[in-house]
């Protein structure tokens, strides 16, 4: 599989460059394939790089996910790794196995807590983890209501009506919607029952806004993706865009839980079988 003008294309955003850490711009450029690989899935957990990452390296994107779930991580990072994937989801459907793994790497923490009917300690989590899991959430219920409600639980979203997070309440309303399949009037309803009619300020991606206006933001967002993959696509055309950087890839470069199919690196969570033929010898 040769990425290379994906990887070039990538290497000449002037601004992603200047935004690495130190000793990535190196490993992107001439690091082994498996370096390339793990700096690419470090790198995407951050929502800074994500999209340009996602957008010049659709091909990759299986592996990307894949590497989150061998990567033995902590918890923060599985939080990122979860609210980098309801981000771009709606743009790259087919990762939506991935959710469910992530889930089953962390059966006791936030990201399986707010689905589960036993009483937790909800309201005690870090304020900043809670609030990147619910916005995550919201989105995947926004997105595929009927394939991510098990993820969430009545009985935790009431607990968080409680919560001195204006935010957290805002968005802890919008999912136990969802979940409920209400309507507009109800959710409004809610919202000046728990949060009145004054400001609903909160973190939202890099910045601070009025969740009044959260759908506003949301539909922003989601335009500006859309581009970014659409650009992404555009680029990859041959003729478009020179070579830079050499980057070529073969089958053992990649993960157990992906599989190549015409070119196209899927998710794949049961064991490859052998190449062999499934003929069986018999005396005769």
């Amino acid at each position: 599989m040769d990425l290379s003008r994906a990887t070039s294309q990538l290497l000449s955003n002037q601004h992603f460059v200047q935004s690495l850490p130190e000793g990535f711009i190196e490993i992107l450029r001439s690091g082994t394939n498996a370096q390339y690989l793990d700096a690419l899935a470090h790198l995407a957990l951050s929502p800074t790089h994500a999209t340009l990452i996602f957008s010049t390296q659709p091909l990759l994107s299986a592996e990307i996910c894949s590497r989150w779930l061998g990567a033995s991580m902590p918890s923060p990072q599985l939080v990122s790794a979860f609210a980098t994937l309801a981000r771009i989801l709606p743009i790259v459907p087919y990762l939506s196995p991935f959710i469910r793994q992530l889930c089953e790497l962390q059966k006791e923490g936030l990201l399986s807590l707010l689905g589960s009917r036993n009483t937790v300690e909800i309201l005690e989590l870090p304020e900043d983890s809670l609030h990147a899991v619910l916005l995550a959430l919201c989105r995947l219920l926004r997105f595929d209501n009927e394939t991510f409600v098990f993820l969430a639980s009545p009985a935790q979203l009431q607990l968080l009506l409680g919560h001195g997070s204006r935010s957290i309440r805002y968005l802890a309303i919008r999912i136990l919607c969802l979940y409920l399949h209400a309507s507009e009037s109800a959710m409004e309803e809610m919202i000046e029952k728990y949060l009145g009619r004054g400001p609903i300020n909160g973190q939202w991606e890099d910045k601070q806004i009025d969740y009044t206006f959260f759908g506003l933001w949301e539909a922003k967002r989601l335009r500006k993706l859309h581009e970014a993959f659409e650009r992404g696509r555009l680029e990859h055309e041959p003729g478009t865009s020179s070579i830079s950087v050499q980057r070529v890839f073969d089958h053992k470069d990649f993960s157990a839980t992906t599989v190549c199919l015409s070119g196209v690196l899927l998710p794949c969570f049961k064991p490859r079988k052998g190449a062999g033929s499934s003929w069986k010898t018999t005396p005769t």
